[in-house]
């Protein structure tokens, strides 16, 4: 299968967050039709802590859409694309394996350099209200 893109999400909602900085981007929906892509991200899109997510190294996240569909059945509820926080959710892409420095192309128009692991933050734990 070759990789596609299943959604493209940008921030729906600044929401208050418990947190350090007050305040959390991660509540991600997916949007109609071509978004660009800027050097921080993708037009529309934010981040609120900006110390620990974004910038030039890190400005899209990807999650596999596979994935998402293991973790409604194990959490046994819905996870629409975007829930995970994630910018772009792909179909027949293995991100969990994924190796710093690969390229990937993805459908006819994006190509993306991966650049850093994602790691799971507390601010993501209070967004699902899951502490682990």
């Amino acid at each position: 299968m070759t990789p596609a893109v299943a959604a493209v999400c940008v921030v729906h909602e600044i929401k208050p967050d418990a947190g350090r900085v007050g305040k959390m981007a991660i509540d991600k929906r997916p949007v109609d039709g071509p978004v660009a892509v800027e050097p921080l991200g993708l037009a529309g899109d934010t981040q609120c802590d900006r110390k620990y997510h974004g910038g030039p190294d890190a400005a899209l996240y990807a999650y596999a859409q596979e994935e998402a569909e293991r973790w409604a059945a194990e959490l046994g509820r819905e996870i629409p694309p975007g829930f995970f926080g994630e910018n772009i959710a792909t179909r027949g892409l293995a991100v969990t394996d994924a190796l710093v420095g690969e390229r990937w192309r993805i459908g006819n128009t994006v190509e993306v350099t991966v650049t850093n692991p994602r790691v799971p933050c507390a601010t993501f734990a209070r967004h699902i209200d899951v502490p682990q």
